[in-house]
C-alpha cells in the first residue's frame, strides 16, 4: 500500500506535474494507493482548477480516505516503514515527490 502525501498529489496533477508519470506507473502496477485525510484537506484548500479538482477525485475518491490522527501519527514515527523518492524523467531527483509504504 501506497500513502500519497500531499506534495506527491500537488506535484503529478497540477504545475508540470512533475511526478505524474511516476504516478501512473504506480497506478499501472497495480498498487494500492491511499490518501488520508489530512491531504485531502490540503489539496481542496489550495488553488485548484475544476479539472484538478475532477481529475483528483476520480483516482483517489474522498470517501476512500484513510483517516489520519494522533494514532497514526504515532504508528508512523514508531514503524519501520520506507521512505521512498519518486524520480523525474530526466532522473534527478524530485525534492517534492516522496510517498511512504
Amino acid at each position: 500500500m501506497i500513502v500519497l502525501d500531499t506534495s506527491v498529489l500537488v506535484d503529478s496533477l497540477t504545475g508540470e506535474k512533475r511526478s505524474s508519470p511516476a504516478l501512473r506507473r504506480v497506478f499501472e502496477r497495480g498498487e494500492v494507493i491511499v490518501v488520508p485525510t489530512v491531504v485531502h484537506y490540503l489539496w481542496l484548500r489550495g488553488p485548484r482548477l475544476p479539472q484538478q479538482l475532477a481529475l483528483a477525485e476520480r483516482l483517489f475518491p474522498r470517501e476512500s480516505a484513510i483517516a489520519f490522527g494522533p494514532a497514526e501519527a504515532a504508528l508512523k514515527r514508531t514503524s519501520n516503514n520506507k521512505c521512498v523518492r519518486f524520480w523525474a524523467e530526466d532522473g534527478s531527483s524530485n525534492r517534492h515527490g516522496t510517498y511512504l509504504f
